[in-house]
């Protein structure tokens, strides 16, 4: 079976930061499971507690979407490994039977951080370990566009140690973020020599240690825990530094009707492909995977940043590869887009979608006959050529209607709807802009009643001393 990405958990083969990420933080715990009954908490797809088990004693993993549990299941098998499902408030495991528990990327998807602790308290030996990690609210909340669905309570620093603190007694930070390769060093304590040097900052920064990180690592126990040390987990062949930020996403979703029922659009039914967005062109592949109900809409979210995509071709190819649907090469197959137009320069020129928000989408208005046709390992196959919004806008904007043209008769098909989306655009900004402003102008305003405040205070201060020098009964200098 497959389990469908959604954005947050990470699966083998996905490219880029969140690899890195993940593995290594699963690569560090490898070095701590030698001999070890390990519990992975929150083990997602699996394969994080399928690499322990090759060193560990035994391995259990846990999470709570029973659909995870039972793809782990098929998927690894290995004597010493088994997979449970359980939330982390109440943990399928005996008491006192781990000497290594594992939780990456979990904290944040529920408020039962207490119940959790307790619970890892529980199944720990005297002498065990927790190893967990945990974003930076504030640092991760900066490469967001907007607040991740997936997380339901993030903690700054002080938080996350506060929480451990109140169980453990001896802890060890780390700091986590990803560069060209993921790099985790100490945080508030010093191993080995490590300084952070960043030339980009308005004075030379140094730090002794990973300066703004995107994530904590903490090692917990009841004694003093071993030293992790500096480390740098690469991928060569996975991301050069700037493939992350040339690379984007597309996505196909599947509205498909049960005992009469539409299910709606929702991450449970869609199939995901990466590409590069350096140019070049490319045929993307989003297969149809799980058991399919009857299909009754197909929509396309084509990027998930903002982006131009000259659109050659689509089609929809079955198990064989054999084709049953092409794309006619009109609009007439795009329905209800959302922050994406369609332009193209003539009738005899490819159509470029302009993607001017972070979620770009429309409907493939497809006959009933080609959604029928439609079944498990079929795909719908994009052929595309990604560029730049900024090599492409100048080339829209040279073919620009006049005032009193005719909409009929305008070659720069999609421009107003183009121009429509870049004016909203540009208003989401200017408000963004507008309340910044704000925000500063209040900011300035306390600050400036402050600094008034001192001036009185120090006004009364300098009045005192005058009095009581004046009444002798303080000597003056």
């Amino acid at each position: 079976m497959t389990l469908d990405w959604t954005g947050e958990r990470f699966i083998p083969g996905i490219p880029g930061i969140i690899e890195l990420e993940h593995m290594h933080r699963y690569t560090l715990a490898l070095s701590r499971a030698q001999g070890m009954d390990v519990l992975d908490l929150a083990s997602g797809e699996g394969y994080g507690s399928h690499l322990l088990s090759s060193v560990a004693r035994s391995v259990i993993g846990v999470d709570i979407s029973s659909a995870a549990i039972e793809h782990a299941q098929v998927t690894y098998h290995v004597d010493n490994l088994e997979y449970r499902t359980g939330s982390c408030a109440a943990i399928p495991v005996e008491s006192g039977t781990i000497d290594l528990v594992v939780s990456f990327e979990t904290i944040e998807h529920h408020v039962e951080h207490d119940a959790m602790m307790r619970e890892i308290l529980r199944v720990l030996r005297p002498d065990g370990l927790l190893m967990i990690s945990s974003p930076n609210r504030p640092e991760f909340d900066k490469m967001l566009t907007g607040p991740n669905e997936f997380h339901v309570k993030e903690l700054n620093f002080d938080e996350f140690a506060g929480l451990l603190g109140n169980y453990f007694p001896h802890i060890a930070y780390y700091a986590q973020r990803v560069i060209a390769g993921s790099t985790i060093s100490t945080f508030g304590h010093q191993e080995a020599g490590f300084v952070n040097f960043n030339a980009g900052a308005k004075d030379l920064e140094k730090t002794p240690h990973l300066a703004r990180p995107i994530y904590f690592l903490a090692l917990a126990g009841f004694s003093e825990p071993p030293q992790l040390g500096t480390s740098i987990y690469e991928n060569s062949a996975g991301l050069s530094p700037t493939s992350q930020s040339s690379s984007l996403t597309a996505k196909v979703y599947w509205n498909e009707k049960r005992a009469g029922v539409a299910s709606g659009y929702s991450e449970a039914r869609t199939a995901t492909a990466w590409y590069s967005a350096d140019g070049e062109s490319q045929t993307l592949t989003l297969p149809f995977s799980g058991d399919l109900g009857s299909l009754v809409g197909l929509r396309l979210d084509i990027a998930d940043e903002p982006t131009a995509i000259v659109l050659h071709g689509m089609r929809l190819v079955d198990p064989d590869g054999h084709e049953f649907w092409q794309w006619p090469g009109n609009t007439d197959t795009f329905a209800k887009a959302s922050g994406v137009a369609f332009f193209r320069e003539g009738d005899d020129k490819p159509y470029t979608l302009f993607a001017l928000d972070d979620d770009p989408q429309f409907e493939l208005a497809l006959p009933t006959e080609v959604l029928a046709a439609i079944r498990p390992d079929c795909a719908l196959l994009l052929d595309i050529t990604p560029c730049s919004l900024a090599s492409q806008l100048p080339r829209l904007f040279a073919h620009a209607p006049s005032p009193n043209h005719q909409a009929s008769a305008s070659p720069a098909a999609g421009f107003e709807d183009i121009a429509e989306l870049l004016h909203a655009r540009l208003d989401k900004k200017s408000r963004l802009i507008a309340s910044q402003k704000e925000q500063i102008q209040r900011l300035e305003k306390a600050q400036e009643q402050q600094h008034q405040q001192l001036l009185h205070a120090e006004s009364q201060l300098a009045l005192l001393k005058g009095f009581l020098i004046g009444n002798g009964r303080v000597k003056p200098l």
